[in-house]
């Protein structure tokens, strides 16, 4: 069961909008099948991507919020943006995620969805994580390793099974409907860490299903969570959030329920 909850941090810019929030039990049948879907229905080069993407400690978490351009009396939402990416080592492909901070300002509200619209108002650089401390990934004449490894994973190198039917064979990436990032609020990212006691963040890989349109059902997504300790408590104790924003359809508008005081 998804709970809902408004929430405002300490360390979040005093100008932020407060977002509703919601997150699952981590442990729920629904978790274990996305992931077990995601080994089953996305291949690079033909080997299974590992579940855990990144583990990331709030320090450098931290390190990347400190990088938002926030702006003074705008309405805004910080968020991470992670890419899908695929890096060439030694003649091996492999899954890795980039990160992106940015800052979303409230663009409109939309009456159908109930939600308010934020457009991208600020995007930093572009960093993978090392294991220790995020890295700027590099730009320099013909060499820009965020677009190289980004291309990596939208060519033939990613294969998918997108339909419902597993029996289905794999097929190439296609950029105009899978998934190509997913935005994280960092309030969703901090929230975890808090009510979890925990100062570490884990970005796992999934699939999602989309059954609004007929041709496609599944994506890759990622969930969060952050392992729970003693003298945790709250609405995100033991919990996981993986109901974020996916790019595509995303590109620059993104929905968000806000706290209205």
């Amino acid at each position: 069961m998804a709970n809902y909850i408004q929430i405002n941090l300490e360390d979040l810019a005093l100008n932020e909008d407060s977002l509703n929030l919601e997150a699952d039990d981590v442990s729920s049948p629904e978790s274990k099948r996305r992931q077990v879907s995601f080994k089953d229905r996305l291949l690079i080069d033909g080997s299974v991507v590992p579940p855990e993407a990144a583990r990331i400690p709030k320090s450098e978490i931290d390190v990347l919020y400190s990088k938002v351009n926030h702006l003074a009396n705008i309405e805004c939402v910080a968020g991470l943006l992670v890419h899908f990416a695929c890096k060439n080592n030694a003649g091996v492909f492999e899954f890795i995620p980039l990160f992106q901070p940015i800052l979303l300002q409230f663009y409109d509200y939309d009456p159908i969805s109930l939600t308010d619209i934020y457009s991208l108002k600020d995007q930093g650089k572009v960093y993978y994580f090392s294991g220790a401390r995020f890295v700027e990934c590099r730009k320099e004449d013909e060499h820009d390793e965020e677009m190289e490894w980004r291309n990596n994973y939208r060519s033939n190198h990613t294969t998918i099974k997108r339909a419902i039917d597993i029996t289905q064979p794999f097929s190439p990436f296609i950029s105009s409907i899978d998934s190509e990032s997913q935005l994280f609020p960092f309030q969703l990212i901090y929230a975890l860490m808090r009510d979890n006691n925990n100062d570490e963040i884990v970005f796992t890989n999934c699939m999602s299903e989309f059954r609004k349109n007929p041709s496609v059902f599944f994506k890759h997504s990622m969930f969060l969570s952050s392992p729970p300790k003693m003298g945790g408590g709250g609405d995100f104790y033991g919990k996981h959030a993986n109901r974020s924003h996916l790019c595509p359809p995303c590109i620059d508008r993104f929905g968000f329920s806000v706290n209205h005081l």
